[in-house]
């Protein structure tokens, strides 16, 4: 696989080494009980503090963390406060190809604006 970025080759590598050296973080997707939801956001802050709030969809949210993760202590946090947090259900996964193709697009355009800039000043 390869991403290019203002047709140049970025980046070149199996799907697995794309994620490892761009990626470079986990992804928790939590749903929970609807009633719950702002409580269980709240504590999973609390006892995953390197973890920031990435997206909320109603009953459900994910939250990023780095790669340095103690995915063992995430787990069995989960599971210990599953049923009084109101938790559904949970995944931890790394970061898609999608988001990381997504980051260097963000990258190419903030570079654009950042150009343009400078051209009109």
């Amino acid at each position: 696989m390869g991403i290019m970025k203002a047709g140049r080759l970025e980046c070149l590598g199996s799907c697995q080494h794309l994620k490892e050296r761009f990626g470079a973080s986990y992804q928790i997707e939590i749903k929970c009980h609807p009633s719950l939801t702002e409580h269980c956001l709240q504590r999973c802050l609390e006892f995953i503090p390197e973890a920031q709030l990435e997206e909320r969809h109603g009953d459900c949210f994910r939250l990023v963390v780095g790669a340095g993760l103690d995915l063992a202590k995430v787990f069995d946090d989960l599971e210990r406060e599953k049923a009084a947090l109101g938790i559904l259900g949970y995944c931890v996964s790394q970061s898609t190809l999608e988001q990381i193709f997504n980051k260097f697009a963000k990258g190419a355009e903030q570079e654009s604006e950042t150009e343009t800039e400078v051209a009109v000043t």
